[in-house]
């Protein structure tokens, strides 16, 4: 919230003479943040689990009708580390292992997903006070502040500064990995690589997942 905040004060201070209501400003821009950014979001989350489930599915299926062994056949090259791999692992169980596994997982963030809700109206809750309020909870801060007032001003810039740098950076750097991997798709012609392109560049943004999600 506090981040969106930073991002959103140049159109927060655009609106509010226009609009002439901090309120009214605020909660414009907490409901195009909820509509274009939080919520879809949520949808690409889900479609992935459920994508990921599927695949699960679809990979079992393949080591038990022995599919696999016939695709690779047609690269000699291989057959060492498919023979090996054969020796060293029962597949079939291994994929209906994982096959449970993936099933437990998507059924755990089912239960969790009252969870992200109520984050995510959290996050839109304090960013509305975030916006409206800016002036009067940075006054509160800077009274707090041990600093001296040239200090407390130099260190609310750093704090913008870092948060802009951090979010934009981070963005362009999906936008790279994203456009790389679609490219690297469509090169490779697998199906949809503008579909996994934008999947790769959204899911750069994400903490911990990140584009590599999607060649797993």
């Amino acid at each position: 919230a506090l981040a969106f905040a930073l991002l959103l004060a140049p159109a927060q201070r655009w609106l509010e003479p226009k609009l002439r209501s901090a309120g009214l400003a605020a909660g414009v821009l907490v409901l195009l943040t909820g509509v274009g950014v939080l919520f879809p979001a949520m949808l690409v989350a889900d479609r992935l689990v459920d994508e990921v489930a599927r695949g699960g599915g679809a990979i079992t299926g393949m080591l038990e009708s022995g599919q696999w062994r016939r695709n690779v056949s047609a690269y000699p090259l291989l057959a060492p580390a498919t023979d090996w791999v054969e020796a060293q692992f029962d597949l079939p169980e291994t994929a209906n292992a994982m096959t449970a596994w993936l099933t437990g997982f998507v059924a755990s963030l089912a239960r969790e997903s009252l969870l992200q809700v109520i984050g995510m109206v959290l996050t839109l809750y304090l960013l509305f006070y975030f916006l409206r309020d800016r002036r009067t909870i940075l006054a509160s801060i800077a009274a707090l502040s041990p600093l001296s007032r040239a200090d407390t001003m130099r260190l609310f810039g750093d704090v913008d500064d870092t948060v802009h740098a951090t979010v934009y950076g981070t963005l362009v750097v999906a936008m790279v990995q994203g456009t790389l991997g679609g490219l690297m798709f469509w090169w490779l012609g697998l199906p949809a690589p503008l579909l996994w392109g934008v999947l790769m560049g959204v899911l750069a943004i994400v903490p911990v997942l990140g584009a590599f999600i999607i060649w797993i």
